[in-house]
């Protein structure tokens, strides 16, 4: 199953984590490439089996100081947006959850850089999506009900629609119950860069101890199209339909151009 046209068109970032050599460097099929810190620890580079089909590999995250930072080249990302969605595959342990690890994470634009977007997850292994609107407002939190942290490949989506006060936490394409009680006083997010973007971690603590793949970041609400985007582990569908360019890096097989565009 291709996701649609207008999947790829709201797509403000994407790092697949499927690259196939050890490197400092995360390349980004949507956005600008991540840095990913203590490449010495090999519980940070790409490994198999992942969460299926294309998608074989994977990043483990130690839980200490493994972590990619991507915020150079992808600042605009959520800026002014009425409505945005975070979605990653993910793997954890029950030995893996800790108090307030973070999957992804995007800050505001203000200078104490706090959340503006941010999917984690706490020691029981419930998931924590957070969002705030305004710079200054006070930040919007939902905890799903069950745990998560159960050795298996899920696929988390958090979608955020500001007008209506809605963080919606979907697990493997479903909703989920979840508790909190959402209250935005601003209408979008602020017109004001990210000062942080960042897998695996926040500004520099709260560091995720699991397994990651396929991060992305949509401009928009994506709902209606979440079992096309988890449907996207097959090659063909990873091919963006606006684009003549494959996408991947000189580490990933699929770099190249499609003859005859």
């Amino acid at each position: 199953m291709s996701a649609p046209a207008e999947v790829w068109a709201a797509l403000g970032a994407h790092w697949k984590l499927q690259d196939n050599a050890a490197s400092t460097v995360v390349v980004a099929t949507v956005g600008s490439n991540g840095t990913l810190s203590d490449a010495g620890n090999t519980s940070a580079v790409s490994g198999t089996p992942g969460p299926g089909t294309a998608l074989t590999r994977y990043m483990a995250f130690d839980g200490i100081n493994d972590a990619i930072y991507a915020t150079t080249g992808n600042t605009a990302v959520l800026q002014n947006k009425a409505a945005f969605t975070l979605c990653c595959w993910f793997r954890m342990t029950t030995t893996d959850t800790d108090s307030d690890d973070r999957l992804m994470y995007v800050s505001n634009g203000s200078a104490t850089n706090v959340t503006r977007a941010s999917i984690g997850c706490n020691s029981s292994g419930q998931i924590i999506c957070v969002a705030r609107a305004g710079d200054g407002e006070s930040a919007q939190s939902k905890t799903t009900d069950n745990s998560y942290d159960d050795s298996t490949w899920h696929h988390v989506a958090m979608v955020v629609d500001i007008a209506a006060d809605t963080i919606t936490i979907y697990i493997d394409g479903s909703s989920v119950s979840s508790t909190g009680t959402i209250s935005f006083t601003a209408s979008s997010t602020s017109n004001t860069a990210s000062q942080s973007v960042t897998l695996a971690i926040n500004n520099f603590t709260n560091p995720y101890k699991g397994r990651l793949a396929d991060c992305r970041i949509y401009d928009s609400n994506e709902s209606a199209n979440l079992s096309a985007i988890m449907a996207e582990k097959d090659i063909a569908a990873l091919i963006d339909p606006l684009s003549t360019s494959i996408p991947g890096s000189s580490a990933d097989p699929l770099t190249g151009t499609i003859p005859g565009l």
